[in-house]
């Protein structure tokens, strides 16, 4: 035997159970949250309704949407870009009917949907060009056909090119293209009026048809990368409202505990008992708030990592209310183990001299200090016991005599852990700490407990 003892106590897993059970959390998170989220949601909405990007035509945007002339060959390229527009416009609204949707589904449903609607819109836009171009193909080899004046049609085909590439450059001028993604385009055009002027009408007109039709291509790209880049940046500024929404709510929580027909209820900080955890997640929110103020920078690709990394956030977030309330019966578990201990050895003449939780945090170590009529001094330590399970608790037992005895040593421990027992608890078998075998506990540091205290604040 020795004057350091080291055990482990821990509850029988029925009693873990019914120990957290009698413990639940009283104020309504889900609605403190929602109640936070109403004016991020209504931005969400404004958005879709008002603000959301239209795929436009070339055409100006109060031109007049001819009928669509599905399964025929349009009579000028103008019918065929306001079919195109017509068709455009209608995916856009079925979008903006999806999207309208999305804050009704669950939390963890919402990013799914999007990438879905997403993948829907770019199939069905890409299906569409397919159309647009084989109607302009069928148009051009029906002016062929028809012979008309190549001049003339070289001419209309540079113009709507030029018309159609000058809204592009402006984009690529403000970054929102990327850079010399137009370069071949602009070359072609050169080359195209190089044609027209040098009287190679055929040369002009075929390869300002065929430029149109990539520029074309192009503009429709650009358009639906818009569309779905303004809808993730904008689910993400939502789902990060949520995120901080659910931040705020964690910072306190009621819990109520329910033993032997008793309640009491307690008000605890989340961030104190979780050591620090909401602090460290709001600082990541922050992080991630940094990278959506500057969306211009931002991918779909990179959007909707955020999306997600927000998403794991307010998952943590949620989940700290728990740690928390195992973090506070934890606690009170080592409280109760003490006081176990401290009744055990009364009728054996030892009293409690002392005790304070480590620098009076509940969330650490509690120190109890015994002695009894001869002298003798006695340190228990319950401490937390992370390795094992959240609820678990080390046991070190430091025996501080004037004359050891291992007999009356013995009698103590077998006090102590039949007490422990009685209380439903699993104590291990006391061992002795390697090095301190027949021998008082040397570590005398262990009977000052002002050094377990913080020190006194000045002001």
């Amino acid at each position: 035997m020795s004057g350091i003892k080291d055990s482990y106590v821990k509850l029988k897993q029925p009693d873990q159970d019914r120990l957290m059970q009698s413990c639940e959390r009283i104020d309504d998170v889900d609605a403190s949250i929602a109640e936070r989220l109403s004016e991020a949601a209504q931005r969400f909405r404004e958005f879709i309704e008002r603000h959301l990007p239209q795929l436009s035509s070339t055409e100006a945007s109060q031109a007049a949407i001819m009928p669509s002339h599905s399964g025929s060959t349009p009579s000028s390229l103008t019918d065929a870009e306001q079919a195109q527009s017509q068709a455009t416009q209608q995916l856009s609204q079925q979008f903006q009917q999806q999207l309208s949707r999305l804050l009704d589904a669950p939390n963890e449903q919402q990013a799914p949907l999007l990438r879905e609607h997403c993948e829907q819109l770019n199939e069905a836009l890409k299906q569409q060009q397919q159309r647009f171009q084989q109607h302009t193909r069928a148009l051009y080899q029906s002016q062929l056909e028809r012979r008309q004046d190549e001049k003339s049609l070289a001419s209309q085909w540079l113009a709507r090119l030029r018309e159609l590439l000058e809204p592009l450059s402006e984009h690529e001028a403000l970054d929102l293209m990327p850079a010399g993604v137009l370069t071949p385009f602009d070359e072609t055009l050169q080359q195209c009026d190089q044609y027209y002027q040098r009287g190679y009408y055929q040369a002009a007109l075929a390869a300002s048809h065929e430029c149109y039709l990539q520029a074309q291509q192009l503009r429709l790209e650009f358009e639906a990368t818009r569309l779905t880049q303004a809808a993730w940046l904008n689910l993400a500024q939502y789902r990060l409202a949520a995120a901080k929404a659910t931040a705020e709510v964690q910072k306190q929580a009621q819990f109520r505990f329910s033993v032997g027909g008793a309640e009491t209820i307690i008000t605890a900080d989340i961030d104190y008992w979780t050591d620090g955890h909401l602090s460290h997640l709001q600082q990541q929110l922050n992080t991630l708030e940094q990278q959506l103020n500057v969306p211009n920078r931002l991918n779909t690709a990179q959007l909707q990592h955020l999306v997600i990394q927000i998403e794991q956030q307010r998952a943590q977030l949620m989940a700290l209310s728990a740690d928390a309330q195992t973090a506070l019966i934890a606690s009170q578990l080592r409280h109760n183990i003490g006081q176990t201990i401290e009744h055990s050895l009364a009728n054996a003449g030892w009293e409690v001299v002392d005790a304070t939780y480590e620098q009076q945090d509940f969330r650490r170590a509690m120190h109890i200090k015994l002695r009894n009529f001869q002298g003798d001094e006695m340190v228990t330590i319950i401490q937390p016991a992370q390795a094992v399970t959240p609820l678990d608790s080390r046991l070190n037992i430091a025996f501080f005599e004037l004359t050891a005895d291992e007999r009356t040593r013995q009698a103590r421990l077998q006090q102590m852990v039949q007490a422990l027992q009685q209380q439903g608890l699993e104590v291990s078998t006391p061992r002795c700490r390697a090095g301190t075998e027949q021998q008082s506990s040397g570590e005398r540091e262990l009977l000052d407990f002002e050094q377990l205290r913080p020190a006194p604040q000045h002001r």
